[in-house]
C-alpha cells in the first residue's frame, strides 16, 4: 500500500513539474511564479475563511459535513495550497462546483435529512423525559 501511493504522489509531483516548466515557457517564467504564488495564497485564504463557516455549520449540525459546500471550498482550498497547475484545475473545478450549484447539493440531501428526521423519531416511540441538568463543579464544594 505504502509503495502504490509512493508511487502515486511522485507521478503527481512529476506531472505537476512538468505542467510548470510548459507553462513558463509559454507565459515566461516570473509570470509562472506570480501565478503560484497567488494560487497558494488564494488556497490558504480559501482554506481559511471555508474552514471557519465549516466548524460553525458542524456545531449546528453534525451531520451537515457531506452536504456542506465548505467541506468541497477546504478541499479545493487545499488543493489551490498546492504548487502546480493540474492541481489548481482540480480545485477550481470544485469550487465553481460548490459555488455554482450548492442549490442542487442541497436538494439532492433533501432526502437524507427525511431520513434522519424518521429514524430519530423510531428510536423515541414519543417517550420524553423531562429534567433539569445541573452542572457541579469540584471546587465549588
Amino acid at each position: 500500500m505504502n509503495r502504490n501511493l509512493f508511487w502515486i504522489v511522485f507521478v503527481i509531483l512529476m506531472l505537476e513539474l512538468f505542467s510548470i516548466i510548459k507553462v513558463g515557457a509559454a507565459i515566461g517564467a516570473l509570470n509562472a511564479i506570480f501565478l503560484l504564488i497567488a494560487d497558494v495564497v488564494l488556497g490558504i485564504w480559501l482554506v481559511k475563511n471555508s474552514f471557519r463557516s465549516l466548524i460553525g455549520n458542524l456545531a449546528l449540525n453534525p451531520l451537515s459535513f457531506s452536504k456542506s459546500k465548505n467541506s468541497l471550498l477546504v478541499f479545493a482550498g487545499l488543493l489551490f495550497a498546492f504548487p502546480g497547475f493540474i492541481t489548481d484545475i482540480i480545485a477550481l473545478t470544485l469550487a465553481l462546483y460548490a459555488l455554482l450549484f450548492k442549490r442542487d447539493m442541497k436538494a439532492n440531501h433533501a432526502n437524507m435529512d427525511d431520513i434522519f428526521s424518521e429514524s430519530k423519531y423510531h428510536y423515541s416511540k414519543g417517550r420524553t423525559i423531562d429534567g433539569t441538568a445541573v452542572h457541579e463543579d469540584k471546587n465549588d464544594r
